[in-house]
């Protein structure tokens, strides 16, 4: 529960200084960050080709930030934190999901986040919003609350590198919906960025099934 509000406390300063495209193909990042804590905190072994396709999309995050243009040097190590916090939660959510139930699960992350944020809010919270942004808060609720239940019943029905392949369409409708509400298009080298993140997420994905077939080996 305290990851999940984390990620969705950095997701919201993120935004603050990046497009939502680009801030999406970051956070993509994540399957390949599980690989590295995979390797350092459950000292599973990592092979070559894995460390070259994380170093790669380090690369193709670096294109999306683009540290002191589109990001000051101050702010660009947020949406990589952000992917550390999200894949930490991944990981978790992937282990306790063979064990309990996915309502289970939902429910404590979701109510742990609320109460913590219920705390902070306090000092800063008013009510004098329009009818138009509450129907926009609503609606973020929702949809953060469907997919985040949605994500555990993939978790709990299906191997992690089966279900991460599928998060990268994230990409294309976050393109389309920046494009369409904030008439925003990646530049040249962010979109060259997102290209690699999802080539090397893929190719990672395609490496675990192969290593998961009977008499593979790495």
């Amino acid at each position: 529960g305290v990851l999940l509000f984390l990620c969705s406390l950095l997701a919201f300063i993120n935004l603050q200084h990046m497009p939502v495209a680009e801030f999406t193909a970051i956070g993509m990042l994540t399957p390949l960050a599980v690989t590295v804590l995979a390797r350092f905190v459950l000292h599973e072994h990592v092979t070559p080709l894995r460390w070259v396709l994380i170093l790669g999309g380090m690369v193709g995050a670096l294109l999306i930030v683009q540290p002191g243009a589109q990001m000051s040097l101050a702010t660009a190590w947020l949406p990589l934190l952000m992917v550390v916090v999200y894949a930490s939660f991944q990981v978790l959510t992937s282990l306790m999901a063979r064990t309990e139930e996915p309502v289970t699960l939902h429910f404590y992350t979701g109510w742990i986040g609320t109460a913590i944020a219920t705390c902070l809010v306090l000092g800063w919270w008013t009510t004098d919003l329009t009818w138009a942004q509450w129907a926009m808060l609503l609606v973020l609720g929702v949809a953060g609350t469907l997919g985040h239940y949605l994500l555990i019943l993939a978790f709990a029905r299906s191997a992690a590198s089966r279900v991460t392949p599928f998060l990268y369409t994230g990409i294309a409708f976050a393109t389309f919906g920046g494009w369409l509400v904030c008439s925003h298009v990646p530049n040249s080298l962010a979109f060259t960025g997102m290209l690699l993140i999802v080539g090397c997420g893929l190719l990672a994905g395609w490496v675990t099934l192969r290593e998961q077939r009977p008499g593979t080996t790495s």
